[in-house]
């Protein structure tokens, strides 16, 4: 019996792929919340209103979901897309730490994010995962035979 057709995604994209799911799920989670919450966290002094953090939560989720389903397709922008979109998430979280925080963030967050920020680096940007993505792959073949071509 044979393989199906098809690549076979690395095992360290498909942790990457499932801590993307993770991020798009917890901030729709955080949405909700924030959404049932509203009417309550308006009477609250802060200095950033919470419709604020609501919409916020909502595009963080829609902005990972997009990406995790980029990286299930395979799309190529996706794979240096995502490590970015990692980057700057956990900017913005550390951020929203440091200003509804009285105290600075602890290292373990700050350790956390640049960890998997820099795993997800190093799993989409490798070279063996041109092979698991196939346009990116076709594309660079195509390059290849058209400059052994001009060669010749």
């Amino acid at each position: 019996m044979s393989l199906p057709p098809g690549t076979i995604r690395p095992v360290a994209a498909r942790v990457v792929l499932g801590g993307v799911w993770l991020l798009a799920l917890w901030n729709a989670a955080r949405a909700m919340a924030l959404a049932q919450q509203t009417d309550w966290l308006t009477g609250l002094p802060f200095a950033v209103d919470s419709r604020w953090r609501l919409a916020l939560a909502g595009g963080w989720a829609a902005l990972l979901a997009l990406s995790a389903i980029g990286l299930w397709r395979q799309w190529p922008a996706a794979r240096r897309f995502v490590p970015l979109l990692l980057l700057c998430y956990g900017v913005y979280e550390l951020g929203m730490i440091i200003a509804f925080s009285p105290t600075p963030p602890a290292l373990l967050p700050v350790l956390l994010y640049a960890g998997f920020v820099g795993f997800a680096g190093w799993a989409l940007w490798r070279p063996i995962a041109d092979k698991s993505f196939p346009l990116t792959h076709r594309l660079k073949e195509v390059a290849e035979s058209r400059t052994h071509e001009s060669q010749d």
